[in-house]
Parts: structure tokens; C-alpha cells; sequence
């Protein structure tokens, strides 16, 4: 069957060139990034109406929605299952923005322009069949990294009626019962690979980790995959958070050659407020949390705003009436109908039945791992993970020079950790591997025996 190509040409009119600042450059380069990423997550969603809201208006929504789709549906349908958008470069093109990329399908690549007119949104969708023609992106090497000792399956999490792809980084040399990791994200609507601006944190985390040879599951949230749906119940924690790790494991120890692995939670941020809640379950065997704070979600929340707002032109009179809807949640005088960054207030409310003391027993090996760069970083948030965790086996590791997503800093001028590309510490994964080796070293000796090291 023939690939479809879709073409979509628009022709704009340039305006007066502007100059800008280094650091304002890079945050236009990563609008346009983040819109590229995001059309190709809502496309693979098989949204239609919010796929073709990424478009220029002009254009028949309609007769253009059909064409994305018929495109899209014959190359998964060719190639497999789209995989993911990487390599990104960015061009300026007269007449027009472009960003180039390396879209990867299970059996096929290609490249990929999306152009991008005055208006920002975009006005050409053009696949590249030669890779050779699609601009060079200078990759961030990372040194932990060999793509030969690992393999990525795909498969089907979640309820029928609201199922997740999901995606296993395995090693080839998988035993029996190696540690499977299961990654869970941060506050808000995120991805697979659990971008932050320009950075995919948890892609790199999970080959990383596949690389030093244990097993990493995926999945990205289902707030990020259904957060336009209607028809889904009431947002809540439960719902958005609980639910897909319940599934996760369910669909992971039911597969015959995973049931002997011990399960291992790697909590990221907001998720590490449920781990007390979940100990008391008896689902994991171990954790490892990265970022983690026990401390009211809220709080973090405002306290991000305030980091943010320095930059992204917040007015201190928009802070004030944030801080005052704060107070009356508090209170409990704000209103179902008001809204919490984008939550209800119910949502906020519920998560009080997850606070709690973890259960003491049995006791269970624990890595905390704190980015001391991190702008939401409190020293209490140690103090409190000690506390709470001290009838368990709690290791905890500080790196002072990380910011929130674990790559080196920019101490001078923080805004740019958002906008710059940048790799996952090897220090990390080289903490996170060591740690998993020590805590499960049966099944790492008889590997090593078996192997006549």
C-alpha cells in the first residue's frame, strides 16, 4: 500500500525582523518544539479536533482533519506504531519557521517538517522520505546509553475504556527475577517520557537504567491522553494517579515471564505524596524517589508559580488572587465551580485519604534522591522523607549542582533550564543502578557466576 503524503503549503508575508536575547531565542526555539511534540502526541491520540487546532486557520477543518488521519492511519498501519519525534532542529525559513525531526515508527523512520507561520500554529506537514535531507540536530551524547543491550516493547495498559500504550525498555540479558521499575510522574498532564520543556526526562532514565540492565515500564498519564474526553469521571487522584499504577502492575505480573520480578515504584515529585498510602498496600518491593516531598501538593504548586513568574510575565496582582483562592480552599469557603491550576478543588480535597504514616512492616529498601538546584527544593522535604521512612531501609543521596529534571544547572540563569537541551546526571544513574545492584545482589551474582565474571 502507498504512503500518503500530505502537503499543506501556506505562503506568509514576513514582518520587520526583531532582535532578541540569547535566552529569548531559546525559549521561541522551545514553543516550537513543545508544539511539534505536542501534534504528534494528540495525532497518535486520534484526536481530530484538537489535532487540527494546532493548524493555521484558513484551512477546511474538516477536509483537513481527514487528510491527517488517512496519512497517519497508513503509516501505522505500513510501520507499526509510532514510536516517538526525536532529533529536533530548528530553522529559520523565509518565509516561515521550520522544525525538522526524526519520526520513528516499529518498522520505519522518517523525517518530518513542520512549518510554522506568523501566527505560530502550523502551516505545512511534510514528511521527508530521504533522512539524509533532514537537518543535523547535534545530539547530547549520553554516556550510559547502548542502544544494543536492550529492546522496547509496547503493550496495552489501563481499562478498556480508557486503555494507555504503554512501553517496556527490557535488556537483552533479562533474568527471571531482575527488578522491573515502574515510573510515575510528576503534577499535571504529562507524556510517556515525561517531557520538561525541551527535555525528556524519563526516556532518558528508562534507557539509562535498561542500559545497566534492568527492566523500565512507561506509560504516560491518563489525564495527558484523555484530560479532553467528556465522558470520564470527575478528575481525582484516584482516577488519574492510582488507577494506572494498579493497572500496570496488574498487566505486568500477569505476563508468566515477569511474575518472579521484584516490582520496584520510581516515584517523580507530586507522585511520591501517594508512596505512604501505597507501602500500606504491599504492591512494591522497593522505591526509589526522585524529588520527593510529603508536604501538601499545593504548597509546591504556589511555590512553582513563584519561581515562574520571574520569567513567564505572571503580575504579582495575578499571584495575590492565586494565594487568596489558596486560602479559601483552606477555608473551605472556594466554590466546586473555581479551579485549582486547572484541578477542581474536589481534586485537591480528596488527597487528604492518601496522606498518612507508612506501614512499618515489612521493612523496604528506599533511595531518596534530591536535585538541590530544583527551585521547589525545601531542606524540611529531607528532614520529613527521614522521619517518615525511618522504619524503613532509607538511603538518601543530594546533588547539589541538578536541577528538577537531574541535568546540570544553569546557576546564573535558571529560566534556562527550561529551554535548553541537556541529558539525565550519570551521577543518577549510575546512583540508581548501584543501588538496585546492592538491594537485590542475589540475582546480580548468579548473573555475574553465570557469565565467568
Amino acid at each position: 500500500m502507498r504512503i500518503l503524503f500530505l502537503f499543506i503549503c501556506l505562503i506568509y508575508a514576513i514582518g520587520e525582523a526583531k532582535g532578541f536575547s540569547p535566552a529569548h531565542k531559546e525559549k521561541e526555539k522551545y514553543l516550537f518544539f513543545q508544539s511539534a511534540l505536542k501534534l504528534l502526541n494528540t495525532l497518535d491520540s486520534g484526536d481530530i479536533d484538537q489535532t487540527v487546532e494546532f493548524f493555521e486557520p484558513g484551512f477546511d477543518r474538516r477536509v483537513l482533519g481527514s487528510q491527517i488521519f488517512q496519512t497517519w492511519g497508513s503509516l501505522t498501519e505500513n510501520y507499526g506504531d509510532f514510536i516517538s519525534f526525536s532529533s529536533l532542529s530548528f530553522r529559520n525559513e523565509f518565509p516561515e519557521a521550520a522544525v525538522y525531526g526524526k519520526i520513528k515508527f516499529e518498522r520505519r523512520d522518517f523525517g518530518l517538517r513542520l512549518g510554522f507561520g506568523p501566527t505560530k500554529q502550523i502551516g505545512e506537514f511534510r514528511l521527508i522520505t530521504d533522512l539524509s535531507k533532514v537537518p543535523a540536530s547535534s545530539p547530547i551524547p549520553r554516556p550510559y546509553v547502548d542502544q544494543q543491550k536492550y529492546t522496547a516493547i509496547t503493550f496495552q495498559v489501563g481499562s478498556k475504556k480508557y486503555p494507555l500504550k504503554g512501553k517496556l525498555y527490557q535488556p537483552t540479558q533479562r533474568q527471571p527475577t531482575d527488578p522491573i521499575l515502574l515510573l510515575t510522574h510528576d503534577f499535571g498532564s504529562r507524556d510517556l517520557f515525561h517531557r520538561v520543556g525541551v527535555n525528556a526526562i524519563f526516556k532518558d532514565l528508562a534507557e539509562g537504567l535498561a542500559t545497566f540492565g534492568f527492566s523500565v515500564f512507561l506509560y504516560p498519564k491518563r489525564s495527558h491522553v484523555y484530560g479532553k474526553d467528556s465522558s470520564k469521571p470527575e478528575i481525582n487522584p484516584g482516577w488519574e494517579v492510582l488507577e494506572d499504577i494498579y493497572s500496570s502492575l496488574y498487566h505486568l505480573k500477569n505476563r508468566l515471564e515477569y511474575r518472579e520480578a521484584p516490582m520496584i515504584h520510581v516515584a517523580y515529585g507530586f507522585s511520591t505524596f501517594f508512596v505512604p498510602y501505597l507501602t500500606q498496600k504491599s504492591l512494591f518491593d522497593g522505591y526509589i524517589l526522585l524529588n520527593p516531598s510529603f508536604r501538601n501538593p499545593l504548597e509546591l504548586l504556589f511555590e512553582d508559580q513563584e519561581f515562574r513568574a520571574v520569567f513567564e510575565g505572571i503580575q504579582a496582582r495575578d499571584l495575590e488572587i492565586l494565594a487568596s483562592k489558596i486560602g479559601k480552599f483552606y477555608s473551605g469557603s472556594l466554590g466546586e465551580g473555581e479551579d485549582l491550576f486547572g484541578y477542581p478543588p474536589s481534586y485537591f480535597r480528596s488527597l487528604s485519604r492518601y496522606a498518612g504514616e507508612p506501614r512499618p512492616t515489612p521493612k523496604l529498601p528506599f533511595l531518596a534522591a534530591f536535585a538541590l538546584s530544583d527551585h521547589t527544593y525545601n531542606s524540611s522535604d529531607r528532614l520529613k522523607i527521614k522521619g517518615l521512612l525511618s522504619g524503613h531501609l532509607l538511603e538518601v543521596v543530594e546533588f547539589p549542582n541538578l536541577n528538577r529534571v537531574f541535568h546540570q544547572s544553569h546557576a546564573k540563569n535558571p529560566e534556562l533550564d527550561f529551554y535548553t537541551p541537556g541529558i539525565v546526571s550519570p551521577a543518577l544513574i549510575q546512583t540508581m543502578g548501584s543501588w538496585l545492584k546492592r538491594k537485590f545482589e542475589k540475582t546480580w551474582v548468579r548473573k555475574n557466576s553465570q557469565s565467568g565474571s
